[in-house]
């Protein structure tokens, strides 16, 4: 069994473009070999783009299609990486637009790409934004927001595209607010304010949580995005219970 491991990441440069950066453990001399494909639903549609030093450990890569997602292997001395792509959707008025897949398992298996996203608030979408998650045919919404929240600021999507509000409570921003303006108020009371707020969500939302995942395990309903006011907190834990229900 090889001892050689590549680690890699995509992101996508103000241009366009796909920057690949990799490492090779232990450290090597040689070459190494780049490939792409626009899906990664199979290795074997995966063909060569070029080959350069390992010692480069970066480059610049034009899209082969849309530019939208593209994915890439790197071998070399007999080994491959796993499957990399740009895990940041750039999008004009949603934040925190990100894939939550590529992750590899304790078991050293890999998360599909392009299955579960995840997002900040969609009710600003632009047109240009609303076509990219047309275009990563999304098929349904989970929308984390709350009912208040969610009331005030429609979000206008492609009516092929199914939304499921499941509600989450914000945090208390008056509680909050009104510890700032405590002088005794420090950075150890901040960290517990939110750990302390993060159990609430749980022990509040179990009902919530256990609906996101009975609309995981309907694979109709994919490709899915979990989206919420900021994209943070219910959303990061909702990503967190997934990834580790997963065993990353």
């Amino acid at each position: 069994m090889s001892t050689v491991k590549i680690t890699s990441v995509v992101e996508k440069d103000p241009k366009g473009d796909f920057l690949l950066k990799w490492e090779v453990s232990p450290d090597q001399e040689g070459d190494i070999d780049i490939y792409s494909s626009l899906s990664d639903s199979s290795l074997t549609s995966f063909t060569p783009v070029t080959t350069t030093k390992i010692a480069n450990q970066v480059l610049t890569l034009n899209p082969t299609g849309s530019g939208l997602r593209e994915y890439f292997i790197l071998r070399t001395a007999g080994v491959q990486s796993g499957v990399v792509a740009n895990r940041v959707i750039d999008m004009n008025n949603i934040k925190n637009f990100r894939d939550i897949g590529g992750y590899f398992t304790t078991d050293d298996r890999q998360i599909k790409w392009g299955q579960i996203y995840r997002s900040a608030d969609l009710s600003s979408a632009t047109l240009y934004d609303q076509e990219k998650i047309r275009r990563l045919n999304i098929k349904t919404i989970i929308d984390f927001r709350s009912e208040k929240t969610a009331g005030k600021y429609p979000i206008l999507i492609h009516p092929s595209i199914r939304k499921i509000s499941l509600p989450l409570l914000p945090m208390d921003a008056e509680k909050l607010d009104a510890q700032l303006l405590n002088d005794n108020f420090n950075r150890s009371d901040a960290i517990r304010y939110v750990q302390e707020s993060y159990i609430d969500i749980v022990e509040n939302h179990k009902e919530q949580f256990g609906e996101m995942f009975d609309i995981l395990t309907n694979d109709a309903n994919y490709p899915i995005l979990l989206s919420g006011s900021l994209g943070k907190d219910g959303i990061g834990l909702a990503s967190y219970f997934i990834l580790y229900a997963l065993g990353v």
